[in-house]
């Protein structure tokens, strides 16, 4: 249940917020690419000090992107009603007396 609404989130957020959208595509697109890169030299069995640097040069850029829009996620007031309208959602749907949590997964 908690998946469902996380993604009616999410999409709601791209909807409402334009820098939302932006961000979470910047994040997707350094995932992708961290991703994909790591396959390439892992198949081509490359190794060394360089290799290891550009991965890691790779993973600070997702990690920076995903940090950028998870920050913009707390400070935009937009992006957060939209978290509170689907929390208080979730809340209707799970046990009487029980809050349960959204979890906002971007992957």
């Amino acid at each position: 249940m908690g998946m469902k609404l996380a993604s009616v989130a999410t999409g709601l957020k791209t909807a409402v917020c334009g820098e939302y959208e932006r961000l979470l595509e910047k994040s997707h697109a350094a995932l992708r690419t961290w991703t994909d890169e790591r396959a390439a030299i892992y198949e081509s069995g490359a190794r060394g000090r360089d290799v290891d640097l550009e991965l890691l040069r790779l993973q600070a850029g997702y990690a920076g992107a995903y940090a950028r829009l998870q920050r913009h996620a707390r400070e935009c007031s937009r992006c957060r009603l939209v978290a509170s309208m689907a929390e208080g959602n979730e809340t209707r749907a799970g046990a009487p007396g029980e809050r349960a949590g959204v979890e906002l997964h971007l992957l």
